[in-house]
C-alpha cells in the first residue's frame, strides 16, 4: 500500500480533493493548480470533483522515479 493511502481506499475508487491532496502530500490549492495545468483530471459528480486513486498512485510512482 502506498504512503497516504488508507486501507479502505481501493485503486478503482475516487476521492475528494482534500483526500487526494493529502495522499499526494500537497495542498488543495496545488491540486487545483495541477488540474489547471492538465497534470491530473478529476471526474465530476454534480458540483463535487472526484480524483481517481489509480491516477494519484501513478503520479506518486512517476515522481518516485524522478
Amino acid at each position: 500500500m502506498l504512503a497516504g493511502q488508507n486501507a479502505s481506499t481501493s485503486k478503482d475508487e475516487n476521492v475528494d480533493a482534500k483526500t487526494a491532496a493529502k495522499m499526494l502530500h500537497i495542498t488543495t490549492r496545488t491540486l487545483y493548480t495541477w488540474e489547471q495545468k492538465g497534470l491530473i483530471k478529476p471526474s465530476q459528480l454534480g458540483r463535487k470533483k472526484l480524483y481517481s486513486v489509480r491516477e494519484i498512485n501513478e503520479i506518486i510512482e512517476k515522481n518516485r522515479l524522478n
